[in-house]
């Protein structure tokens, strides 16, 4: 964070504190503010992956999570899959580090997702259980029998 302060106050002509404070400041309002330490999920903060995953289960739409924190479609959704992956493993009893091994996942975002997956999941959230609970889809399977077609779609009689 001391090294983004000492790269902003070289553009604007203000200092470290003022920078500090008014980041401080945006992030109370809710603002997502990327910084190098959020991005690459350095330091003691939260990640912006977690963040992104929590703001899902607040009700954010995609399009209101993308614009909030300056990510793409495909990166939310491929951080809400990933965990999906995780809960899922939680969901079956798995240990942290056997999610490890099996997500090929830092113990960093392993535990973050545990901690989101166990707050969300005993607040019963809709959107937490949509995912990982296996949808019961309802498949008529046609019989075939031995006049069945052949290739191409055709029935042979």
């Amino acid at each position: 964070m001391i090294r983004e302060l000492c790269l902003v106050t070289k553009i604007y002509p203000t200092s470290p504190a003022t920078v500090k404070r008014d980041i401080a400041l945006l992030k109370k309002e809710g603002k997502f503010i990327i910084t190098r330490g959020a991005k690459l999920d350095m330091g003691p903060g939260i990640s912006h992956k977690s963040a992104i995953i929590e703001l899902y289960f607040k009700g954010y739409s995609f399009s209101e999570v993308e614009q909030k924190t300056n990510h793409s479609e495909m990166s939310v959704k491929r951080y809400l899959a990933d965990f999906v992956q995780i809960a899922s493993l939680l969901k079956q009893k798995f240990s942290h580090n056997q999610i490890r091994l099996i997500a090929q996942k830092s113990d960093r975002i392993i535990r973050e997702y545990s901690q989101i997956y166990d707050y969300y999941n005993k607040l019963d959230n809709k959107r937490l259980q949509e995912l990982i609970s296996p949808k019961n889809q309802k498949v008529s399977a046609k019989k075939k029998s031995s006049l069945s077609s052949g290739r191409g779609g055709k029935t042979y009689e």
